[in-house]
């Protein structure tokens, strides 16, 4: 499954758990991320946030030797009304979907993961307006593929995908689009480490910058799906290939430098829960 239309800086290196509120003086909104989660503590969280104000931006579900964990990033924003669920089944993420579509909400971020019986679902649905939408989930990718293209073609661009593997070897793809101007883009699946690092660094020598990747394991070996855009704005970085430890301290490093972390994936690499996250200038 190869998307195309068009980065900056991703390093192979290692994941923990952290979470950060920045001051007021930065005049950015409050944030917090945590990762390493399972079900019942990721629950624990968002019930925890929500009472306290914060919305959920990313969520990620990963599966490591047969268990799922969560990564996920709240911001302290307000707005129109949200709804975010997790670990539904296909036939439950459907109806879950129906039901807040017609109420007025539009799917802003899908995360498809290997549950014990097959892909499970997290996503983040919001009333905020914009431009016309499509979504798909449990997409093979063949017929993501063609629908990419089709939409593609008539002017919508690629926000959010999601990949996740069933035992390593069936690939479950899911997409959301929106029929929306701004600068060009590019999209690429099915990397592997090499790969993705390579095309990281062509994107990035073209002044692309990374706006998702999604990591996931398939055929033993981590393998990546990511979104390029070309444009304007601060600062940036991105590293995959984490352990905890690593990514904590890299966490760490970003933070104290004045970046925000804007995007999470855990995925199993080997033995051990690897991460890739992105970070932004706040």
């Amino acid at each position: 499954m190869e998307m195309s239309r068009r980065t900056a800086l991703v390093t192979g290196s290692a994941f923990a758990t952290a979470a950060l509120l920045p001051t007021a003086a930065l005049a950015f909104p409050a944030w917090e991320a945590h990762n390493s989660m399972s079900s019942a503590e990721y629950q624990a969280k968002f019930d925890q946030m929500a009472a306290q104000g914060f919305r959920p931006v990313v969520v990620d579900g990963y599966n490591m030797n047969g268990q799922v964990g969560f990564a996920a990033i709240w911001v302290k924003i307000g707005g129109p009304g949200w709804v975010a669920r997790h670990n539904l089944d296909g036939a439950a993420y459907q109806q879950a979907f129906d039901n807040f579509t017609a109420q007025g909400f539009r799917p802003r971020w899908i995360s498809s993961y290997a549950g014990p019986n097959g892909p499970l679902y997290a996503a983040i649905f919001d009333k905020n307006g914009g431009p016309v939408w499509e979504a798909r989930h449990g997409m093979t990718p063949a017929d993501f593929q063609i629908r990419f293209d089709q939409l593609a073609a008539q002017g919508y661009r690629l926000t959010c995908v999601s990949v996740s593997s069933v035992a390593f070897s069936t690939l479950n793809v899911s997409g959301i689009w929106e029929k929306s101007g701004g600068g060009a883009w590019e999209a690429h699946s099915q990397m592997s480490s090499a790969e993705y690092q390579q095309k990281f660094d062509a994107m990035t020598a073209q002044g692309y910058r990374l706006s998702q990747v999604k990591g996931y394991n398939y055929l033993g070996a981590p393998h990546f799906a990511a979104i390029w855009t070309q444009g304007g704005g601060g600062g940036w970085e991105a590293h995959h290939n984490m352990t905890a430890g690593q990514f904590q301290t890299k966490f760490d490093q970003m933070v104290s430098s004045g970046f925000w972390l804007s995007d999470v994936t855990g995925y199993q690499m080997g033995n051990q829960t690897a991460f890739a996250g992105i970070w932004q200038q706040t």
